[in-house]
């Protein structure tokens, strides 16, 4: 039980060396462009609404800037690259990771992260000692586009599923419904939601 608190300290103490460090350089200059809007009948000033236009050069140079600076400072923490591949090699033991285990009528659902993979499938089984089957891949879902599992609502007796898609990382995801199966997707979806639980009406079960 000691292995979890020295680790601890020692990010601690690595992190403390570095803001210990931070006031030798100081991040770029961010310019101000006021701008007024008023609100039943007070005005507010906001001086960096010109960073909200993500398409401008200018905005993506400033962001840029801000990233080279705070990345100079993280590489500067003593024996940071030792305590994260530490952290990986700890993480390699575990060959395996499951989640969103859930049971509808003898169907398991359930999602499964190998230690060589970054991103989830979804699989299930026919009662406890069924064989293992892929149900969706995100990976191969699209191969021009990052997608991962949000989360995942099967429906009562396990014919339908729902689940939640997030593109590159976003927290918002696109909610679609598969038939089990058949391993295919309904054709609409709904976009802009949070996560994939739903609550399946009795016609839906």
């Amino acid at each position: 039980m000691k292995l979890p608190i020295l680790l601890g300290l020692e990010l601690t103490t690595m992190v403390s060396g570095c803001s210990q460090k931070s006031h030798e350089s100081d991040p770029p200059a961010t310019r101000q462009q006021p701008v007024t809007d008023t609100y039943f009948g007070k005005a507010v000033v906001d001086n960096y609404r010109w960073l909200e236009d993500m398409n401008k050069p200018e905005v993506k140079d400033w962001f840029k800037a801000q990233g080279d600076h705070t990345n100079e400072l993280l590489y500067q923490i003593p024996g940071r690259d030792s305590l994260v591949n530490t952290f990986l090699q700890y993480d390699a033991l575990r060959s395996v990771r499951y989640g969103d285990v859930r049971q509808r009528g003898n169907r398991y659902f359930y999602r499964k992260t190998l230690s060589s993979e970054n991103v989830g499938k979804l699989y299930y089984r026919e009662g406890k000692t069924g064989p293992e089957v892929l149900l969706f891949d995100p990976v191969a879902y699209d191969t021009k586009k990052t997608y991962s599992i949000s989360g995942c609502s099967p429906s009562d007796q396990g014919p339908h599923i729902a689940i939640g898609l997030q593109e590159g990382g976003t927290e918002i995801s696109i909610l679609r419904t598969m038939a089990v199966d058949t391993k295919t997707f309904r054709p609409e979806n709904i976009t802009a939601v949070f996560g994939g639980g739903v609550v399946w009406p009795f016609y839906g079960r």
